[in-house]
């Protein structure tokens, strides 16, 4: 599942050497949140008074544009930080 985070306007860019952060959790987006095993609409501790918001109207064709393409950056992010990780380790890359 992709971190609905990712789309959330608080979110923090990913930086190399850091984790995911956000206004809502500059110390650390927790897991559970960050994972998707529970949502961010409610008050969780340390939160800052914030909580997930994305702006647009959901009914929008360009709301889910957004989202998709946050997502699809994501996506690419993880590729490329797994090909960096792969070639740190000294292995080969994979091709494709």
């Amino acid at each position: 599942m992709q971190p609905l985070c990712l789309v959330c306007d608080h979110m923090n860019r990913l930086q190399p050497g850091e984790g995911w952060t956000c206004i809502a959790c500059p110390d650390g987006i927790p897991a559970a949140i960050f994972d998707g095993q529970t949502d961010h609409y409610q008050h969780r501790k340390n939160d800052h008074g914030l909580r997930f918001h994305c702006e647009g109207d959901r009914d929008t064709p360009a709301y889910w544009q957004r989202v998709r393409d946050t997502l699809g950056q994501w996506v690419d992010e993880q590729a490329h930080w797994a090909r960096i990780s792969t070639l740190r380790a000294g292995e080969s890359p994979p091709v494709g």
